[in-house]
């Protein structure tokens, strides 16, 4: 994808869980703690949202270098095996 857009394709994202660098989610009306991965942000969202809160997106700090949907977490995490179908 072009590097001004921060979205990212799914397959590209699965490639990064591990990579280090701050993630932060953000649901409901709180921000959650930054993440230093990926996937730790993945896991983080699937957490406040069995706890009831609305997951909103993730972002890649600084500067929102990488987006990630709601509709785009929820498929990661089907990706992942965390969520079923």
């Amino acid at each position: 994808m072009d590097a001004d857009n921060p979205r990212r394709a799914d397959a590209e994202l699965l490639g990064m869980l591990d990579d280090r660098g701050g993630w932060m989610i953000r649901a409901g009306a709180e921000q959650a703690v930054p993440q230093a991965s990926l996937r730790q942000a993945l896991r983080q969202a699937l957490d406040l949202s069995a706890s009831g809160l609305s997951v909103m997106h993730i972002v890649k700090l600084p500067n929102d270098a990488i987006f990630i949907s709601a509709t785009q977490i929820q498929r990661l995490w089907q990706a992942l095996g965390w969520l079923s179908n």
